[in-house]
């Protein structure tokens, strides 16, 4: 997703358990951070608002897992935050 200032938004969510519920998680999740980060709140700062925010909206223990690349096209530079996901690697030139 495009963010502005030549900043761009890549993410990924993946909630837990399967099935419709785990994938209507992970949509809202997505949502949500969209939402945020279009609306020019800093990164942590979003991501922390929609933990929030879900935590808010059920009693149940419902979970998603979210990776974010920010990537500012500007100054050739990207930031990875991760929220209970596992390791991610960047791999350069061919193997």
């Amino acid at each position: 997703m495009e963010i502005g200032c030549g900043k761009f938004a890549i993410a990924i969510s993946d909630g837990m358990g399967n099935g419709e519920r785990a994938h209507f998680e992970s949509t809202e999740t997505l949502k949500l951070l969209q939402k945020f980060l279009q609306s020019g709140i800093e990164e942590k700062i979003a991501i922390k608002s929609v933990n929030s925010v879900l935590s808010l909206r059920t009693t149940d223990e419902i979970f998603s897992t979210l990776d974010l690349a920010m990537i500012d096209l500007q100054d050739a530079r990207a930031k990875f935050l991760k929220i209970c996901s596992i390791p991610s690697f960047i791999k350069r030139g061919i193997g």
